[in-house]
């Protein structure tokens, strides 16, 4: 606060004017509200005298991630914009209220940063997330991994890169393992119900890839390798990112690499592996068009990966025979993302994407004495198309004088399905969604968030207006969501949330037919929607020592409740037959706390979470209730050592024995497991050159004992459990060539 000043001059830390920014004055005492930009020099003319409060919104989304300190030197005050502490209150960019610090955002959201991506020697999302707790990370030795969120998996995690929805469900997941890392800036996660923002599939929380942005970086070009020890060598990973200008306002990256994992058999007697071998093969491409007043990004990505399947041999008194299924995966995705700025408090977010997934199964018969190949039952190879066509557009009006902000937005979602399992009559699935929040802050110690999501399904929802539609037009249960935050201090918050979620049965649930050799699964068009009521009460304490140090200390509460689950359940164990059916009633509850400390010299985090779940499978005659309890414990150090741009990381995570139920309700139980790496990072600057080295998976945890039997359509399981191929030892190079 200053007074009878005539000028304010805005400069960044290292001393250059900040031109373009887009500055107000208010004036409380006058009850008057200045508004302008700062000139070529960084100043900012003041026609007014007195008292008043200055914010800072623009010239970028970037401001967001600055503070400032204030000088007085004659009639002019100095402001100098720094770097806030990023690792104690990082600027975020999911929920639809556009770039926001952690500690004001209504949605408490937790962030990977690309260090911690980078310490760990993670390659894709699912061996990232294995560190997180509160999130379990399920294998599949055909379906890749798959994430649970507050005990709430499948179909009801929403995975989006930069905002975008991704497709290409297998038994309901997204295979993690198919979303490299080698582009990747952080990751954001919020969880519980997302519906009234992102819409079906959101119900247990939203996981959003944000991947790099060259900024103003000049001509650059990244060459990485990644190569992996256990028995032998078993990943070969090479990628390499090209960065640059085409125009000042037009920066673009490049992005391309190659992955090869060899596999993994824990049994060298056997032809089968318990960890299938694969290779993927990537590439994208992002444009950059920045004007004065939008921001423009044309991206286009391709992923194919292939997937071999061995069978064990099969001996008679003529030959030796195997079976190689080969599992072909194909993404392209392409999407328009515009951010246009109307004024000083208003912009306009809008995104249209169009992805393309394609996953083929082929199966062949090799006599295994003289090599021949044969195509085996040629009416059982099958690929599957899914496409889907998504916009979306979000207004928002954000003032940081005014106590009352909104937002307002659509979504159009189409999604279709071609394949020799799905019926060629299917019309697919329409979702047309408006949605609108508005934020109330009656002081600056409170914020009201409250939210409503109106949806029309083509195929979910109760008809509306049927003397003029007839059964066209259905619309979907309204979809509310209500926050608070409340800042009992500076550094202490505490946020209370109600949500509903609404998930629509997906294509692959209501129309699958699927009966082969070793599979019969069918489709269930008489499900049901999800519906979910979820509730989170949670303190969140954030205090920044200074701009490299500080600590987080955050404990929430949580309970979701899932009416009309849907679960692929077992029906006759005779003829293996399986359909998709809703469960009565599934609840979720638990507890998760976590702690970090952040200096030059260390970076400390432990985290835990609780977590007990019920469901209530309702009878002919009677409810039958199956329930487990299950912990995570996660403790990660690392040690900086600043002069010598090195550091060295230590990973652990502790999982307890899991109690659960398959899918005719048969309890099951699984062992507890711990694992542990140990990292090391190194960078020569001057050389262009980054090493990480490390060891994962220090214990050797492999397969875990379980009483669950061989109760699965889609992939071979016996009495164990795949938890990760094994103890293995890495060495990353990177090299920056400019």
């Amino acid at each position: 606060m200053f007074a009878q000043q005539r000028s304010i001059i805005l400069i960044y830390e290292e001393g250059e004017p900040i031109v373009g920014a887009d500055v107000l004055a208010d004036f409380r005492p006058q009850a008057s509200l200045q508004i302008g930009k700062t000139d070529t020099n960084g100043k900012f003319f003041l026609n007014n005298s007195g008292a008043f409060k200055l914010t800072v919104i623009s010239p970028s989304d970037s401001m967001s991630g600055f503070e400032g300190t204030f000088t007085a030197l004659d009639n002019q005050i100095i402001v100098t914009l720094k770097q806030k502490n990023l690792l104690i209150n990082p600027v975020t960019i999911t929920g639809a209220t556009g770039p926001r610090a952690i500690a004001d955002n209504p949605y408490l959201i937790r962030v990977i940063p690309k260090e911690k991506i980078a310490q760990m020697g993670a390659q894709n999302l699912g061996e990232l997330l294995l560190n997180e707790a509160n999130i379990q990370v399920g294998q599949d030795a055909v379906m890749g991994s798959n994430a649970i969120m507050q005990g709430i998996g499948g179909q009801d995690i929403k995975i989006l890169i930069n905002g975008i929805p991704v497709i290409g469900r297998i038994n309901g997941n997204v295979d993690l393992g198919q979303i490299v890392l080698s582009n990747v800036e952080r990751i954001e996660i919020i969880e519980g119900p997302m519906s009234v923002v992102y819409g079906t599939d959101a119900l247990g929380g939203v996981i959003n890839v944000i991947t790099k942005n060259p900024g103003n970086q000049r001509f650059n070009t990244r060459l990485s390798v990644f190569h992996d020890y256990m028995t032998a060598f078993s990943n070969y990973n090479y990628d390499v990112n090209v960065t640059g200008k085409m125009h000042k306002k037009m920066p673009f990256t490049m992005n391309a690499g190659r992955y090869y994992f060899a596999g993994r058999d824990f049994n060298s007697e056997t032809r089968s592996f318990d960890w299938k071998p694969k290779s993927k093969q990537f590439a994208d491409a992002s444009l950059f068009l920045n004007t004065k007043n939008s921001n423009h990004r044309i991206t286009t990505s391709l992923f194919q990966e292939k997937l071999t399947d061995r069978s064990d041999a099969e001996y008679s008194l003529a030959n030796v025979t195997g079976y190689n299924s080969v599992y072909a995966t194909t993404r392209l995705d392409n999407t328009i993302h515009s951010v246009f700025k109307i004024n000083t408090f208003s912009r306009f977010e809008w995104q249209n994407a169009f992805n393309y997934f394609n996953r083929s199964k082929n199966t062949i018969k090799r006599n295994l004495v003289t090599g021949a190949e044969t195509p085996y039952r040629p009416e059982d190879q099958d690929t599957s198309v899914f496409t889907m066509f998504n916009s979306r557009g979000v207004y928002t009006f954000r003032n940081p004088v005014n106590p009352v902000s909104w937002t307002i937005g659509y979504d159009l979602m189409r999604e279709t399905a071609l394949g020799k399992r799905i019926p060629a009559q299917l019309p697919g699935i329409t979702d047309v969604a408006v949605f609108g929040a508005m934020e109330y802050s009656p002081s600056r110690e409170w914020q009201v968030r409250p939210s409503l999501r109106i949806l029309h399904n083509s195929r979910f929802g109760n008809p509306i207006i049927t003397s003029v539609f007839g059964d066209r037009i259905k619309m979907a249960p309204l979809i509310p969501s209500l926050q608070l935050k409340y800042n009992l201090s500076k550094h202490l918050s505490f946020r209370g949330s109600y949500a509903k979620g609404f998930r629509a049965p997906s294509l692959k649930e209501l129309n699958f037919y699927f009966v082969d050799m070793s599979h019969n699964v069918h489709g269930n068009d008489s499900l049901k929607a999800e519906i979910s009521d979820n509730f989170i009460l949670s303190f969140d304490y954030r205090h920044p020592f200074s701009s490299t140090s500080g600590a987080i200390f955050s404990f929430s509460l949580f309970n979701n409740i899932i009416r009309n689950k849907i679960n692929l359940a077992l029906i006759d164990l005779n003829t293996n037959y399986y359909t998709y059916i809703n469960i009565g009633r599934f609840r979720s509850q638990g507890l998760s706390t976590n702690f970090e400390f952040h200096n030059q010299k260390f970076t400390m985090q432990l985290s835990g979470t609780l977590l007990t779940v019920y469901d209530l499978l309702e009878q002919a005659d009677s409810v039958n209730q199956s329930a487990y309890l299950n912990g995570q414990f996660a403790f990660n150090l690392t040690r900086k050592f600043g002069s010598q741009k090195a550091s060295v990381s230590l990973f652990s995570r502790y999982t307890s024995p899991t109690i659960g139920y398959m899918e005719n309700n048969e309890r099951y139980r699984t062992a507890g497991f711990y694992l542990l790496d140990l990292t090391a990072q190194k960078a020569f600057p001057k050389a262009g050159l980054n090493i990480s080295c490390g060891v994962k998976n220090i214990l050797g945890v492999t397969t875990l004992a379980s009483t669950r039997r061989n109760l699965t359509p889609h992939s071979e399981q016996g009495m164990n459990v795949n938890i990760t191929p094994g103890r293995t030892l890495f060495l990353r190079f990177s090299y920056d060539i400019n």
